[in-house]
C-alpha cells in the first residue's frame, strides 16, 4: 500500500461505522522506533486530509488495543 491510499482506506472503514461511531473513529499508529519521521508525517498529513483527526500512538509489541467507556 501507498500513502495515496490512505484516504481511500479511512473512507472504506468509516462508511462500516454507524453514524453515531463515525464521530468517534480513533485510528492507531503502531510506528516503529527506527521508522523515518518523514514517513510518519506524510502518514499524519493523509490522515489529516481524510479527517481522521483523532490518533492513538501504540508500542509495535501491542497486538491488541481495548477500550473502556
Amino acid at each position: 500500500k501507498e500513502i495515496a491510499d490512505i484516504q481511500d482506506f479511512i473512507a472504506q472503514e468509516r462508511e462500516q461505522l454507524s453514524e453515531a461511531d463515525k464521530t468517534k473513529m480513533l485510528v492507531v499508529l503502531k510506528i516503529d522506533k527506527d521508522a523515518r519521521m518523514g514517513i510518519v508525517t506524510e502518514v499524519k498529513q493523509a490522515l489529516r486530509r481524510a479527517s481522521a483527526l483523532k490518533i492513538m500512538y501504540a508500542d509495535t509489541n501491542v497486538d491488541k488495543i481495548t477500550f473502556q467507556q
